[in-house]
């Protein structure tokens, strides 16, 4: 008896392997299928241009010369401008004036307070240490070399120039 549950179950469940597969090819080969949840949108449609059609060409209208009146006006002589002449403005300039103004400065200052401070009791050292001092010299001062003697004058003289020859 158990053997046949299990043989039933099997057979169901190669029958639900099958559709799942038969329902997923059909979904492949039509995404547009109404079993699809989730179909694409649509295509747009083909575009198809406009046919080519032939213009034919033509010449412009025949061209007729008219004429036309023209009438002359002429030009205005110049007329006499005066001449330029100093006038009296004087142009603003800038002037200083005295505005007070406040400006906050700090100060330190050095005020007496009752504060008591705790002092702590010196302990002894084997040598005492002053860091402020400098240490002592441990070598002497080295004393100036002794002056040297200026070099010699030459003895021989440089030959003279002589002229190029043409």
């Amino acid at each position: 008896m158990k053997d046949n549950h299990w043989n039933l179950l099997t057979i169901l469940a190669l029958i639900a392997t099958l559709l799942v597969i038969g329902y997923t090819s059909t979904v492949f080969a039509n995404p547009y299928t109404g079993l699809n949840p989730l179909p694409p949108p649509p295509l747009p449609d083909v575009f198809l241009p406009p046919t080519a059609t032939p213009t034919l060409l033509q010449l412009p209208p025949t061209w007729t010369f008219t004429v036309e009146e023209v009438i002359f006006t002429p030009t205005p002589l110049p007329s006499s401008t005066p001449e330029p002449s100093s006038t009296g403005l004087i142009l603003p300039t800038q002037t200083e004036t005295n505005t007070p103004t406040v400006t906050v400065t700090q100060t330190l200052s050095i005020l007496p307070t009752r504060t008591r401070t705790r002092t702590l009791a010196p302990t002894a050292t084997s040598e005492p240490q002053h860091p402020t001092q400098p240490p002592p010299p441990t070598e002497k001062p080295t004393e100036p070399p002794p002056p040297t003697e200026p070099p010699p004058p030459p003895t021989e003289s440089p030959p003279p120039p002589t002229e190029p020859s043409p």
